[in-house]
């Protein structure tokens, strides 16, 4: 045996040593097995949502989007949101309107500029977010139920504005329309949306451009049965990131007798009520039958005197259902 066979078989005798260690570090889905505080001083960065309860009359929810365990200054970032009830929620769209300007100098006036883009109603709110003064930072609904953010720290000498390493940070928030109607919910036993982050559509970069999580590793070239020479090659560690999912919960169909969806049962909601009955004033604000608490099928007078007698007089509270 030559001393190329003998290197040759010394390669891969490393190699297959190698695999045997990870196969034996990794669990059935290939990530590593670490202990918990192992585990966190190898994150490089856990973006999470937040999990809320939603009035069943409110037009719409934000939904805040918070970094922890930063360990690199954060310059820039992608993050791909998904949604999984588009009955429920919808991610809104821009409204991109096209402004032309006139010239005045048509030899120096290039036919390309005299047309901007203004984007209106972004559906990404940065105001008292570690994002306030960046750049860039636009949201743009690939659909209804998928959002991709990008942001941007500094577009040419950095500033300052990059988020520096530590946390938590909340670095905006982002709007979810609601589309379904009140009368539609107390119809519907599971009343909640999730919103996962999308991994392939999610990375963060220093305000230099070099992607935060980015490894490189050793691989033969060109095949393992030909080691002839070792290449680099670079990957996103995966298990240097942890996502945090987080969902949007409906609260309990329309409160019979909370005409006006305050929350509780009051004097408020009397004149809410007599207002509507006698003045032609509003329907209750969840649905139509919010305001028949003596369920009869019908919301007059009589359902006045079952909530004076309710709040004032100890009688007995509008029943949850009919």
């Amino acid at each position: 045996m030559g001393v190329r066979d003998v290197m040759r078989a010394a390669w891969l005798l490393l190699f297959a040593a190698a695999l045997v260690t990870a196969a034996a570090a990794s669990d059935s889905n290939g990530q590593r097995k670490t202990p918990a505080a192992e585990q966190a001083t190898l994150l490089e960065i856990v973006l999470s949502l937040d999990s809320i309860e939603v009035g069943v009359s409110e037009p719409g929810t934000w939904l805040p989007i918070s970094l922890t365990n930063i360990s690199q200054v954060v310059g820039g970032f992608e993050v791909s949101l998904l949604l999984d009830r588009p009955d429920l929620f919808r991610f809104s769209s821009d409204s991109v309107v096209e402004t032309t300007i006139v010239c005045i100098d048509t030899l120096d006036c290039d036919p390309a500029d005299t047309t901007i883009d203004t984007v209106l109603n972004s559906p990404v709110d940065t105001v008292g977010f570690a994002t306030a003064g960046w750049d860039f930072v636009q949201g743009r609904a690939l659909s209804t139920i998928n959002l991709k953010i990008a942001a941007l720290a500094d577009q040419g000498v950095p500033d300052g504005d990059a988020i520096q390493p530590g946390g938590p940070r909340q670095i905006c928030r982002v709007y979810l329309e609601r589309i379904v109607s009140g009368d539609v919910l107390d119809t519907l036993t599971d009343r909640s949306t999730h919103i996962f982050i999308d991994a392939s559509g999610t990375s963060f970069s220093t305000p230099e451009g070099t992607t935060i999580g980015r490894v490189d590793s050793l691989a033969c070239s060109p095949s393992i049965t030909q080691c002839d020479s070792m290449i680099t090659v670079s990957y996103t560690d995966s298990t240097a990131f942890l996502y945090i999912d987080g969902a949007r919960n409906f609260t309990d169909a329309c409160v019979r007798g909370d005409v006006n969806e305050s929350g509780s049962i009051n004097s408020a909601d009397i004149i809410y009520l007599v207002n509507f009955v006698f003045k032609g004033g509003p329907e209750p604000m969840c649905n139509s039958t919010q305001g028949d608490v003596n369920c009869n099928g019908v919301t007059n007078s009589a359902d006045i005197i079952f909530l004076v007698n309710f709040v004032f007089k100890g009688g007995p509270p509008p029943p949850s259902s009919c």
